[in-house]
């Protein structure tokens, strides 16, 4: 799926700020927290990275978003639903 396409849909599934914030928050977290597990040679906060950004995107689509994660309806690189969530 091209970026063209995915766009509209994970417009549509992200309608809601709350949803918004929470991906831009684990996203964020996640990344910043990869880069401390680099800086620090605590390998398994990369696990915890992960964790935290799916966690908090997954509890936003089933608690305040009436959408399933695009995970499970369209094929999404984790690499670029990351980028996406910042956009």
């Amino acid at each position: 799926m091209t970026f063209a396409e995915f766009w509209p849909v994970y417009v549509r599934a992200h309608s809601r700020p709350a949803t918004r914030v929470a991906h831009l928050v684990g996203t964020l977290g996640g990344w910043m927290l990869v880069g401390a597990a680099i800086a620090e040679r605590r390998w398994w906060w990369i696990a915890a990275a992960v964790v935290l950004a799916y966690g908090l995107a997954w509890v936003a689509h089933f608690s305040w978003s009436t959408t399933p994660p695009q995970l499970l309806s369209i094929r999404c690189s984790p690499g670029g639903g990351s980028a996406h969530d910042v956009l």
